[in-house]
């Protein structure tokens, strides 16, 4: 069984599990064989934006007292996640993959680096967004290791074509991540999914979007529940720290979230068309034949267009934005059709080259005798720094921590500010609205009154008219004429006997 190392994070950002997904289904065609699945996870509590310095991250700990247990509790010592670590012995594995990322030149890959050199490791990345990051030379001497090197946006062609062989254009592979059970036929839209998304006061950094864009989608998200409201809306949520803030800001509406990646093609499946700023959750969709309109709002925005989305820019109106959405309702059934067929070129495409590309020999075992990472208890003698921190921690209240704590209260304060600032805002403005509705209703109120008056007048002066008409038509006619002697000598008999009564 071979053994393929796949660069991507877990527990992080939901989207590179779908891509994660994405490259294994296709691998799974391409090597029908099998292969033991093995993660190096650049989630950022793992592998930080900065190469440590000290080496702790490499140390297994003894834990043999007090002292270790408090540098463990203070410090990034060692590192339990179950993916491949720096200090794991490569020999076993036998190809390297990177799962399309903008993150396959930067500190974060370091390890994965020194891996594929020391063992000789052959490359291959499906679905690379970005260039190169880090002008390392580490990285730039492993370049001429990758045997295939796809891209997820037409522009990264030129601008890695001086770093790797022969690049080439595909789709993200996350519009190949969900199982082919789930791909479906869509008629009509009748269930929408909001795709949410927080700034950084609300979410995580590097797990967020601009305020300017967490306020357009919010203005954007309440007019379409507003001008659709025929149809049914969920909002899903991508990360833990959003979903109180997508309770906050749309209650009564179904709000959706998983901690498991592999959730989101049940989540995504219910819906029928979604729209949002998270590029990966547009190809969630994709990848079961549901359309998407994508809010750009940075440079991998680009990646939708391989997943035959609709684009919207914060810096559009909200009613240029509506008049895209409503096109993309209305042709919602074609889109679906063609988003099938896409799906099963790109991975046709996908397959061919890869099984074109690999050709992995059989390793042999015999006589492998891998490293052992011995238990130390020993880093605070080779580290003073690292035994003087932990006696200030252990003696007692450490100054800096304390105005560190104090920090991070009052920004917790000021956040919480913020918060009730905008929730009174939003009060105001609800306030606001339901006057103008009352006054909305009060004016039609008035003009239905005065529109009766105006009729009632109409009705009268039609009925005087009337009256009038009949009056002229009796004075007009043969017998009236006759008779006007008689009621001449009868009106004068009515004169005498007046005077005489007097």
């Amino acid at each position: 069984m071979r053994n393929i190392l796949f660069s991507t994070t877990r527990q992080w950002n939901v989207g590179d599990e779908f891509i994660l997904f994405g490259v294994i289904n296709l691998m799974k065609i391409a090597l029908p064989e099998g292969f033991n699945a093995i993660i190096y996870n650049r989630h950022p509590d793992l592998r930080t934006d900065m190469e440590p310095q000290n080496g702790l991250r490499n140390v297994k700990l003894n834990m043999a007292n007090s002292q270790s247990f408090l540098a463990d509790a203070n410090f990034r010592i060692g590192l339990r996640d179950n993916s491949f670590k720096l200090n794991t012995d490569g020999q076993f594995i036998d190809l390297v993959v990177f799962a399309g990322t903008p993150e396959w030149s930067n500190s974060r890959c370091f390890d994965l680096y020194e891996v594929i050199e020391k063992y000789n490791l052959p490359v291959i990345a499906l679905g690379i967004g970005n260039k190169v990051q880090d002008n390392c030379a580490l990285i730039l001497r492993n370049l001429d290791r990758f045997k295939l090197f796809t891209v997820r946006a037409p522009e990264f062609v030129e601008l890695l074509h001086e770093y790797v062989e022969s690049p080439q254009y595909l789709p993200c592979p996350s519009i190949c991540s969900s199982p082919a059970e789930k791909i479906r036929m869509i008629e009509a839209a009748t269930h929408i999914g909001l795709i949410y998304s927080c700034d950084n006061v609300r979410s995580e950094i590097n797990n967020c979007v601009t305020a300017e864009t967490y306020n357009y989608l919010l203005a954007l998200y309440r007019e379409l529940i507003h001008r659709y409201s025929v149809f049914t809306f969920s909002l899903i949520c991508h990360y833990i720290d959003e979903m109180p803030f997508a309770y906050s800001d749309f209650p009564g509406t179904e709000i959706l979230y998983s901690f498991d990646g592999k959730d989101y093609h049940d989540i995504y499946n219910r819906f029928d068309i979604v729209i949002g700023a998270r590029v990966h959750g547009i190809g969630c969709a994709a990848s079961m034949g549901i359309p998407g309109v994508c809010v750009m709002h940075d440079f991998r925005g680009e990646t939708v267009k391989g997943f035959l989305a609709e684009t919207i820019n914060t810096g559009q109106s909200l009613e240029s934005a509506l008049e895209t959405f409503g096109r993309s309702i209305s042709t919602v059934s074609a889109k679906n059709k063609r988003l099938i067929e896409h799906i099963d070129k790109t991975r046709e495409r996908y397959v061919a080259l890869i099984q074109e590309t690999l050709d992995l020999p059989e390793k042999s075992f015999k006589n492998y005798l891998p490293s052992l990472l011995l238990p130390v208890d020993d880093i605070f003698d080779v580290r003073p720094y690292l035994a003087e921190a932990a006696r200030e921690l252990q003696g007692g209240v450490n100054p800096k921590v304390t105005a560190a704590v104090a920090e991070r209260d009052n920004a917790i304060a000021e956040r919480d500010n913020a918060v009730t600032e905008r929730d009174n805002a939003v009060t105001e403005r609800d306030n606001a609205v339901t006057e103008r509705d009352n006054a909305v209703t009060e004016r039609d109120n008035a003009i239905a009154e005065r529109n009766n008056a105006v009729t009632e007048r109409d009705n009268a002066i039609a009925e005087r008219n009337n009256a009038v008409a009949e009056r002229m038509y009796v004075y007009a006619s043969t017998s009236w004429k006759i008779t006007a002697p008689l009621r001449a000598i009868i009106d004068f008999f009515k004169d005498i006997i007046r005077r005489n009564k007097k």
